[in-house]
């Protein structure tokens, strides 16, 4: 009998809307802005979304160890923003939950899967984010990685191609 090895790894998924509104005033893009006031309303929404998530976020499994090299599965279900704007926001507000150093520069790899909430087909707004230690784990993050983008191509209705 084989037995799955899945400790290294854990799955946070962040949905309260509430979180989620805070995360749009809080990109990484505005962070960098010339007006004094926008920079500090950026940086104060991005420190309230930091609390949300480190709150509200439901886990899975136990904090990346660590010494280990992390890799980061991202799937965004958010309307209207460029993929990369909100990344580093979840990266930061995420450290201290999922990794165990603390710091986000123990991810070394990362894929990141966006799809669009939609009313018609009930799909709700998320952010759904597994880390796994690269060590140990790196066939699970493929698998998952491979699940997610026929997902998501599947959702774009070009799964035909």
């Amino acid at each position: 009998m084989r037995c799955l090895k899945l400790w290294h790894m854990i799955k946070i998924r962040i949905d309260k809307p509430g979180t989620l509104a805070e995360l749009r005033a809080c990109y990484a893009n505005k962070l960098n802005t010339v007006s004094m006031g926008a920079r500090r309303k950026a940086n104060n929404a991005k420190k309230k979304f930091m609390a949300l998530v480190q709150a509200q976020a439901m886990a899975q499994g136990k904090p990346i160890d660590a010494k280990a090299d992390a890799i980061m599965v991202l799937c965004l279900c958010l309307p209207r923003i460029d993929w990369d704007a909100p990344v580093k926001a979840i990266c930061d507000a995420l450290q201290s939950v999922a990794l165990g150093s603390r710091d986000d520069a123990q991810i070394k790899f990362a894929w990141v899967f966006l799809t669009r909430p939609s009313k018609r087909k009930k799909r709700k707004p998320y952010i759904e984010a597994t880390f796994y230690n690269s060590r140990t784990e790196r066939g699970a993050a493929l698998a998952q990685c491979e699940k997610l983008l026929n997902h998501c191509v599947s959702l774009s209705g070009h799964d035909c191609l």
